[in-house]
């Protein structure tokens, strides 16, 4: 038996032309069934590995990271505007690319990873304009912000209860904050001696925090409300 197309030998069994893929057909002739004489042929999908994606997005950002260098040394031979570009490439990429390395990105370290990667570039940038304020204001923040945020990240992650009392750490964490970012302002920049704007929203933040209080302990209270938004 040949095929009707291509003239290609078939076997008794075969149903289809291995070339042309042409159906083999003849009314007279009953195909028996059985093996296939030649494999079946599969085509593999491969897989994309995020290690050979990663790979290739940290070559990029080293090349962007040289290419700035390189481009402010050949034209001004010392490094002038290129230490902002770098540095801020560099900061990208802790922030943006390296959770990925990880398979499960733990909160707790990348929390201050990404602060310290952030001071590191704010110091560079009060050392390069000689702004000195970082030591008085932006370390301050910075350090509290990360200490604050890493201890949330901790409780949420390792915790599976008291949220309401966490829900309430974070309002009155959040209203202290704000209060010392004033003081820090008016310590560092000399706007003012006195509270002006910080005050309203610590004293939301605290009536918040107190009122989510109020509901974790009172065990009623927190019945009606949870049939009232969610029955």
């Amino acid at each position: 038996m040949y095929c009707v197309k291509c003239g290609v030998e078939l076997s008794e069994n075969q149903k289809k032309c291995p070339l042309c893929d042409t159906v083999v057909y003849h009314p007279d002739i009953h195909l028996p069934e059985g093996h296939s004489t030649y494999p079946v042929l599969k085509k593999e999908t491969g897989k994309i590995k995020p290690g050979g994606v990663l790979m290739i997005i940290s070559f990029v950002f080293a090349l962007a990271y040289l290419l700035t260098l390189f481009v402010d040394i050949k034209i001004n031979t010392m490094i002038t505007w290129s230490g902002y570009g770098a540095n801020a490439i560099f900061l990208l990429y802790v922030w943006g690319v390296l959770p990925f390395w990880s398979k499960r990105p733990n909160p707790v370290i990348l929390i201050p990873i990404n602060f310290i990667a952030a001071g590191i570039y704010l110091a560079y940038i009060d050392f390069t304009t000689e702004g000195h304020w970082f030591w008085g204001f932006a370390l301050p923040v910075i350090a509290v912000l990360t200490v604050s945020l890493t201890v949330l990240a901790a409780l949420i992650q390792y915790l599976r209860k008291g949220y309401l009392y966490i829900a309430s750490g974070i309002w009155f964490i959040a209203g202290t904050f704000i209060l010392m970012l004033e003081a820090l302002i008016n310590r560092n920049f000399k706007e003012s001696n006195t509270f002006i704007w910080a005050l309203y929203p610590f004293i939301t933040c605290c009536m918040i925090g107190t009122f989510l209080i109020v509901i974790a302990i009172c065990q009623p209270l927190r019945v009606f409300l949870y049939k009232r938004f969610f029955i």
